[in-house]
């Protein structure tokens, strides 16, 4: 009897009680191995080649052919630069790295047991796609695009010869009114779509001796991005306003807040004023899995997954305008409002996924694709701080602009949450390069899709009601959509 004879059996008798229990097969895995090398220097068998001097003995029948056949032609058989092993051809059975293609006896150094104990980043194992240790991971960069903020019209402006009420109607509010005289400045179509830096980091060890299954860990951050656009009035008498939908004007309702005018019937300044908007975004993303094989025929290797995923993206709008109104018959009027709403949706829900490998000497081409089911916790906060100064007498006011008491009550600071079901898909593809044999170059796609969130633009109420009506409005309503993710990665990924 053999060593190799003895390893056979061992290997058969573990894939059956490897669903038994981790401890049990590392048990008859170290037990059988001593028994083995016991039985073997017992009954006389000459020592193996290069591990002493061999005596003559009848030589049994050769094995099965392997795999791997002597004389099989290596990609590249000379040795590699910096004494690394040479390449041999992974669909001949041996792995890169396995120079000797596998065939040496079980606990030759040269062997690659079912780790793959050498070879290019796991290609060890008989020919299998197995990881060769234990732990492995990849830090990425990650140049991405999302889905942008929706927001409404928030500032507009007028030709400066504009009538300050449409044929002096004073029912009639004609600069900065939407659908009169006024023209866009800011809003009315989507923000924050620009490209995006970020980084993301993957960690993982193997839970069993045959590296069928791993733990998994990735961690992704989107860097903040924030858009600003800031206006004055002077010097050059530019006009500005803020409109909203004024429901006591009939029959279209719209309205402004006239920041900057220079009123060409009197030819004199009606206001002068600013206003400053910000708006930003945050991403998070953190995951946790098991994956364990279920298909690996030497060359594709498919691994089942599952866990917890938990997925953050924060938003925040700031709108701060300051405007002096005057007037012929009194002293001048300051009023400073400041808006602030802030968005946050927290999905915390379960994993279910594939991923596949497929390798041609160096390279590999890895798909992960899953989907996670769970809930979005949305929250969103309205703050809002408005004061006047007449005289240098300063006066409450009712609130800010798109925040007052009607929708974040007495404090001007209210909080609104809710819990709503997401579904959020992922799809990774990406292509990898082994540049030496612990550590390959990654390049690829990254897409992500998450249903029912919330932005902060999605819940501004354009509705305001003036004095002396009672103020109801604006009012707070819940407003959601889908967001998505997608854009290139590049890395380094290692295996040890």
């Amino acid at each position: 009897m053999r060593l190799r004879d003895i390893c056979g059996g061992w290997n058969q008798l573990r894939e059956y009680l490897i669903m038994k229990s981790t401890l049990i097969r590392w048990g008859l895995c170290w037990g059988l191995s001593l028994l083995a090398v016991q039985i073997t220097f017992a009954q006389g068998i000459p020592a193996l080649p290069g591990y002493g001097q061999a005596t003559s003995y009848q030589e049994p029948p050769p094995p099965p052919p392997l795999p791997y056949q002597e004389g099989a032609a290596p990609y590249d058989a000379a040795p590699m630069p910096g004494g690394l092993p040479p390449i041999v051809d992974s669909a001949a059975g041996g792995g890169m790295g396995c120079a000797n293609g596998c065939t040496a006896p079980c606990g030759d150094p040269g062997c690659c047991d079912a780790c793959g104990a050498a070879g290019w980043g796991g290609f060890g194992g008989g020919g299998g796609l197995r990881r060769r240790i234990h732990t492995f991971g990849s830090v990425e960069y990650l140049s991405v695009w999302t889905d942008g903020q929706f927001m409404p019209v928030l500032v507009t402006t007028s030709p400066l010869d504009t009538q300050r009420n449409l044929n002096n109607n004073p029912n009639l509010p004609n600069v900065g009114v939407l659908g009169r005289a006024g023209q866009p400045l800011f809003g009315g179509d989507e923000i924050n779509t620009d490209q995006k830096n970020g980084g993301r980091l993957t960690f993982g060890m193997f839970l069993d001796p045959d590296c069928d299954v791993a733990w998994v860990n990735r961690f992704t951050m989107i860097d903040g991005q924030v858009n600003s656009f800031n206006a004055s009035s002077g010097p050059g008498f530019v006009t500005l306003a803020r409109p909203f939908f004024d429901p006591s004007i009939n029959p279209r309702g719209q309205n402004a807040l006239i920041l900057g005018y220079f009123d060409p019937d009197t030819n004199s300044l009606f206001s002068r004023g600013n206003v400053n908007i910000e708006a930003s975004s945050n991403i998070y993303l953190a995951e946790t899995y098991i994956k364990t094989m279920v298909h690996n025929d030497g060359n594709l290797q498919i691994d089942l997954l599952g866990g917890f995923n938990y997925t953050r993206v924060d938003n925040d709008l700031s709108i701060r305008s300051f405007h002096t109104r005057f007037s012929p018959v009194g002293p001048p009027v300051s009023f400073n409002l400041h808006d602030l709403i802030s968005a946050k949706n927290d999905f915390y829900g379960g994993t279910i996924g594939f991923e596949a490998e497929r390798r041609w000497g160096r390279f590999s081409l890895e798909a992960l694709t899953k989907i996670s089911l769970g809930t979005t916790h949305q929250q969103v906060r309205l703050q809002g701080a408005g004061t006047g100064r007449s005289n240098g007498v300063p006066f409450p006011l009712n609130g800010a602009f798109y925040v007052q008491r009607s929708n974040a009550g007495a404090d001007l600071d209210q909080e609104f949450s809710r819990n709503v079901w997401s579904v959020v898909p992922e799809l990774n593809v990406t292509l990898g390069y082994w540049i030496t044999p612990h550590m390959k170059a990654t390049f690829g796609y990254t897409g992500v899709y998450w249903t029912n969130q919330v932005q902060a633009g999605d819940v501004i109420d354009t509705r305001i009601d003036l004095p002396p009506q009672q103020a109801a409005l604006p009012a707070f309503q819940w407003k959601d959509g889908d967001f998505w993710m997608q854009g290139m990665h590049a890395g380094l990924a290692w295996d040890f």
